[in-house]
């Protein structure tokens, strides 16, 4: 991710939006490159597994009246539905820096599992 990009989006959020950031998890190739002012803040290579594993660790720990803001800065890319749960046929997915595909589909699970954990979403 471009550095640039990942500070304007904090930035927004924090002026923008008056967000206040408890933790924040922060995917680049060089941790010294971005520094925040948040209570805590979690650095990880963005490839695939580490990226799928802090987006894990953040909806677990987020509580019941958590905001999760996701900003993400770098190449999404679409391939035909397979399971045949998406309207226009098609999956979305960003691409980490291993160039793999974390699909819609992963996110959309992750945030159904744990809010149903939490009891913020019943089914």
């Amino acid at each position: 991710m471009r550095i640039e990009d990942i500070s304007k989006g904090y930035d927004f959020a924090r002026r923008g939006l008056g967000m206040e950031f408890k933790h924040v998890y922060v995917g680049v190739e060089d941790p010294k490159s971005f520094k925040c002012d948040a209570w805590e803040t979690t650095y990880f290579e963005p490839e695939e597994i580490d990226l799928k594993t802090m987006l894990k660790i953040a909806f677990h720990e987020a509580g019941k009246e958590s905001v999760i803001y996701l900003y993400f800065s770098g190449l999404s890319y679409q391939i035909k539905d397979l399971e045949g749960d998406e309207i226009d046929g098609l999956d979305e997915g960003i691409l980490s820096s291993d160039m793999k595909l974390i699909k819609d589909d992963f996110l959309h699970s992750l945030i159904n599992e744990e809010t149903k954990l939490s009891g913020v979403l019943k089914q």
